[in-house]
């Protein structure tokens, strides 16, 4: 009945088009993945936008294997088949990715070891935490900025190493 519904509210399947497309990225892995961006399924096609000529050829030497693990990923035969087309949006994806990637990679996170505090740093702390009336709130203050305290200390001592070794 709800089926029916649907159907009617939607005759050409776009309902579907979502799931097909995080199927996809489930179905073929990373490698691939990062080489196409989008798809569009329609009646039954699932058209898969590739960044380049050679990858699109790539594919489709493998396009009804791709088929199966797609459908499989779904759980249903909603992929009757599956074309790849070169598009300028793929391959703009990918450079975005790797830039992304790469600024991750350079200005990711800062790793260090905690750094313990010194005992007029705890007093410190205390101090600054001793106008919170609630003293479960008080405590879980005190808690979160000495490991923010000692987190800024390791990264304190980890930029001096740096710096010392260039």
């Amino acid at each position: 009945m709800a089926e029916e519904y649907l159907a009617r509210l939607d005759p050409e399947g776009r309902r579907f088009a979502g799931r097909a497309a995080e199927a996809w990225a489930r179905a073929v892995g990373d490698e691939i993945a990062k080489h196409t961006a989008g798809s569009a399924l329609r009646e039954g096609e699932l058209v898969v936008f590739v960044d380049s000529a050679v990858w699109a050829n790539e594919l489709s030497v493998m396009a009804e294997q791709l088929r199966g693990r797609v459908n499989e990923e779904l759980g249903e035969d909603m992929v009757r088949s599956v074309r790849f087309a070169v598009s300028r949006k793929a391959s703009e994806e990918r450079e975005r990715r790797a830039a992304e990637e790469q600024h991750e990679a350079i200005n990711g996170p800062d790793v260090a070891d905690a750094v313990g505090l010194t005992e007029q740093e705890r007093m410190q702390v205390e101090h600054v935490a001793s106008s919170i009336d609630d003293e479960g709130l008080r405590e879980a203050a005190v808690r979160a900025m000495t490991r923010h305290l000692e987190w800024k200390k390791g990264i304190t001592r980890l930029n001096g190493r740096e710096k010392r070794s260039e």
